[in-house]
């Protein structure tokens, strides 16, 4: 066989009898599309939704809760970075006010958050602007990664408690 002649020493090789029965083909053809039809009935099937993990809001954490979460937090303080200090600290006050003051905040943006929370009369104004300075500071470490020092992150947490002790002290002012 010489190698530059190969697609013509190919042509000369006869086909198998029974490569040239019209029935194979018809089989084959039908196999293929029976083969299509079930594979999308199965991709097409209707499949048991499982719910994930993460399925809604978590519920709301009452005031003792919060102020005992926080001050675990405050604790664990100089091994955590403060990245992870802004997102937990956010997430104790966000699902605090949520349920002690019935205000959507766990899934808004500060900015959305802080714009409700101005007609709202569950916070007053000291609360709200206390709370706009501990969530700008929790977003400004969140996203943009803003380097924070150990002290920051100390009054980050003491801020979030004082808020709660504030929110749950009713008119009077004092803590609960």
């Amino acid at each position: 066989m010489n190698r530059t002649n190969i697609i013509d020493d190919l042509t000369l090789v006869a086909l198998p009898e029974w490569w040239q029965n019209p029935w194979l083909w018809l089989v084959g053809v039908l196999v293929l599309a029976v083969g299509g039809w079930w594979l999308a009935r199965w991709l097409g099937r209707a499949r048991p939704v499982v719910p994930p993990a993460y399925a809604g809001a978590h519920p709301p954490i009452p005031g003792a809760e919060a102020l005992r979460r926080l001050r675990e937090l405050k604790a664990r303080l100089p091994e955590m970075k403060d990245y992870d200090l802004a997102i937990e600290a956010s997430d104790i006050l966000r699902a605090f006010i949520e349920g002690q003051h019935q205000l959507p905040i766990r899934y808004q943006t500060t900015r959305e958050f802080l714009e409700d929370a101005a007609g709202s009369p569950q916070i007053n104004g000291g609360q709200r602007e206390t709370l706009a300075q501990f969530l700008r500071f929790c977003d400004l470490s969140k996203f943009a990664r803003q380097p924070v020092t150990v002290e920051e992150m100390h009054q980050t947490v003491d801020t979030a408690i004082q808020f709660i002790q504030s929110s749950t002290a009713g008119p009077s002012g004092g803590a609960a």
